[in-house]
């Protein structure tokens, strides 16, 4: 990434539906507990059912004015919002691939999100936090701490910028994605000694 912009604040972005499933709530009560002195903004993009919901929770929370609430947007737009941030922040709790996950790490964005499914997959130390499932109160504090982390240690947030970047494309691009497939067809050939008949 050529460098976010200096905005004064820890920039967080969540990127999905609206719904209970990709852990909105769970993301908006992890800001509030990491951020409840202000010093970041939490930007959401998406839109469900759930929005509403959200939106009291927010207020509730007393973090609602340091939100920013996007609809829904072309791919090409969005992309370009990954390089206003900092860290994505994706608590989904099933998704099986995560694209959005994928995408933030390919813009050089740190990841922190529940180790679970894809993401739990895609992330890994080096380029963002995956939280080990449990008891709501744990996940937050765990997804809590991860971003106060991610916000007060510049150095490492610039590490993981750099892996999470490098970990996208190295093992995630399609040309990657072609030959891995092609090496596993190949071992499935090879473990047939006589071929496909």
């Amino acid at each position: 990434p050529a460098g976010r912009p200096e905005t004064g604040s820890f920039q967080v972005l969540f990127v999905g539906r609206m719904v209970y499933l990709k852990g909105l709530h769970l993301a908006l009560a992890a800001f509030a507990h990491a951020f409840g002195d202000g010093g970041a903004r939490l930007t959401l993009i998406g839109s469900g059912r759930d929005q509403g919901w959200a939106r009291a929770a927010a207020r509730r929370l007393d973090i609602d004015r340091r939100l920013e609430w996007r609809p829904w947007m072309p791919r090409e737009q969005l992309l370009a919002h990954y390089a206003l941030h900092d860290v994505l922040l994706f608590p989904s709790l099933h998704d099986s691939s995560g694209n959005v996950v994928l995408e933030a790490m390919a813009a050089g964005l740190p990841v922190v999100c529940l180790d679970l499914g894809g993401p739990g997959v895609l992330v890994d130390r080096r380029c963002g936090v995956a939280v080990p499932p449990g008891p709501p109160e744990t996940v937050i504090a765990a997804l809590s701490r991860a971003l106060r982390r991610l916000a007060d240690d510049r150095p490492l947030r610039a590490a993981m910028s750099h892996q999470a970047m490098n970990r996208a494309c190295r093992h995630f691009s399609w040309s990657n994605q072609v030959l891995r497939m092609e090496h596993v067809y190949y071992e499935a050939l090879a473990m047939n000694r006589g071929g496909l008949r």
